[in-house]
């Protein structure tokens, strides 16, 4: 049985990158399958903590509802333009790679990769440079990590 690869987006270029340099040099096209996820980042602000404190746990919850949902959705659409891009590249090269999607929200997304990582049996996990995800899961991930980092030229 074939590796799984876990390319985690995050809608940044950088990501973008390391999906593409995941499928150009690192999965086997004939003999693993490739998962995307993204998480979208869940932060509660001062608004929830007023509501809290003013006992107007309601309109809180409505507003952590909300937020829950919007960073969902962000994640969703992240996903799916990850999804266009293996597309792309799989009809270039006249190739096909079981896929699988998956996004959600928290509000510790390093630590939810790291759970997705166990979960799904992972081998092997590819990030893009840029950020405190990165770095969190490069030291404690549980699979091979992988840091794509895109050339400059000057």
């Amino acid at each position: 049985m074939g590796k799984n690869y876990l390319v985690a987006l995050d809608g940044s270029e950088n990501s973008d990158y390391a999906l593409l340099w995941a499928l150009e040099n690192l999965v086997d096209l004939n003999n693993g399958k490739l998962l995307i996820l993204s998480v979208g980042l869940l932060s509660w602000g001062a608004s929830f903590e007023y509501s809290a404190v003013t006992r107007n746990i309601l309109n809180g919850e409505n507003e952590k509802k909300l937020q829950k949902e919007q960073a969902k959705r962000k994640a969703e659409d992240i996903v799916n333009n990850g999804k266009k891009l293996v597309t792309e590249f799989l009809a270039i090269k006249k190739a096909e790679l079981p896929l699988e999607l998956y996004f959600n929200s928290s509000t510790d997304p390093a630590n939810y990769i790291l759970d997705f990582i166990r979960e799904q049996r992972i081998d092997v996990l590819v990030l893009g440079s840029r950020g405190k995800i990165s770095q969190h899961c490069l030291q404690f991930a549980s699979c091979t990590v992988v840091i794509a980092r895109k050339k400059k030229f000057t």
